[in-house]
């Protein structure tokens, strides 16, 4: 009777271990192409129930310019990874709206999961999300933008490409100062 307890015990043991330890195995952020971001840092922490990913990120480029990120890494089950994104706007202009496509192989946007801080607007696609209105994000100030990724079992490897969107009244003036170095050289 005592064995049966034993092999109870260590049966219920073996089965609660293999539930906290599903999910991301390895992880590993990847940016492809920083061109436009200054990195404060990024880092990420395993919650039992979530995948969380934080992201700190601060975008220096002069225009409007896609940035692309991501991250690769295995799973020993489907779960969905939370990630949660605050940019500073230190560009030269000032961001209507935010926009993000993510993709990968078996990687997919979970439908509903978007949230963000300043923009009350979001127009989700397949996997793409749109941040628009009511506040705008002027030069200085951050924004935070939140959403979930369904990963796949076993190795996986996707991209986020997000790109701000300018005022047009900043891409007016600022038409019109290249307008007037132009016309400075020619003088």
């Amino acid at each position: 009777m005592r064995e049966f307890r034993v092999l109870g015990v260590v049966a219920m043991l073996v089965f609660t271990a293999g539930v906290a330890q599903a999910g991301i195995i390895t992880f590993q952020p990847q940016w492809q192409d920083a061109s436009a971001l200054n990195l404060g840092n990024s880092g990420w922490s395993f919650d039992t129930e979530v995948p969380y990913w934080a992201v700190v990120e601060e975008y220096v480029a002069p225009g409007s310019d896609t940035v692309a990120l991501g991250a690769s890494g295995t799973t020993d089950s489907d779960p969905s990874l939370h990630i949660s994104k605050t940019i500073t706007n230190n560009s030269t202009f000032v961001w209507t709206d935010y926009h993000i496509v993510i993709s990968g192989q078996g990687v997919s946007y979970v439908s509903g999961s978007a949230s963000s801080d300043k923009f009350g607007t979001i127009v989700e696609g397949v996997n793409s999300i749109d941040f628009y209105a009511p506040q705008l994000v002027p030069i200085g100030q951050s924004v935070t933008v939140a959403f979930d990724v369904q990963i796949p079992e076993g190795m996986f490897s996707f991209g986020i490409d997000q790109t701000p969107t300018p005022e047009p009244a900043t891409l007016g003036m600022l038409a019109m100062g290249g307008l007037a170095l132009i016309r400075r050289k020619r003088l």
